[in-house]
Formats: structure tokens, sequence, C-alpha cells
């Protein structure tokens, strides 16, 4: 399932074309296969407390947020080979760094089908 993420105070699309890793492999693999995903897409991982960063070819935007779809906590520019964590999320959202420029910590997110 894709859908866009908005700013719930702002009202604008902040990611387009996000999917919902669900498997076991889109789970362990993520994006780290890709050599270039496309501009404001990425994905979600449900129940994710931390995230790997192990043979990326890129860096990562990573944005932990809570049930609530309030933004915890946000890491620019994570590299290859770096671990992140926010051990109160619900969810976390990774995509190709650059495209969180609007999002900041305590914004609500809105997920909505793309």
């Amino acid at each position: 399932m894709n859908f866009d993420i908005y700013d719930a105070a702002r009202g604008g699309v902040v990611i387009k074309n996000i999917h919902v890793a669900a498997s076991f492999f889109e789970r362990f693999a993520g994006l780290m296969f890709r050599k270039d995903p496309e501009p404001y897409s990425g994905l979600v991982f449900y129940h994710a407390g931390g995230i790997h960063t192990c043979f990326m070819r890129f860096a990562l935007d990573i944005v932990f947020i809570d049930r609530n779809m309030k933004v915890l906590k946000l890491f620019r520019k994570v590299g290859p080979f770096r671990l992140v964590f926010c051990c109160n999320s619900y969810a976390a959202i990774e995509f190709k760094s650059g495209m969180s420029g609007v999002i900041n910590a305590g914004d609500i997110l809105e997920f909505k089908n793309g």
C-alpha cells in the first residue's frame, strides 16, 4: 500500500509515494539495495525502535513518530553503517536525505492514500 505524508498543521505534502515495509524481506532490506530512490519516496516501518543503514549507497533522513503521528525524533543525513534509535516510537519513516526539510520534531503528520 502506498500513500502520501502530509503536515497536519501546514497542510502540504511532505513525502509522496511512501510504502509500508510489511514482509520480513522488506523490513530487513529497506532501501539498502537501491542505487538511488525516487525523490520524495520512502518506507514506513511499524513497531521499529531503531533503523540501521548498513550497506546503504546514500544517506537517509529518518523520522520516528508515535501513535498520534507526532514526530518524536528526526535524524538527517544518516550515512552508511550507522544505527539510530527512538525507543518510544510507533513507526520509523526512512527516505533519501534532503527530503525532510519541512519536518521538525513535534510536528503532527497525516498519512493519506496517494
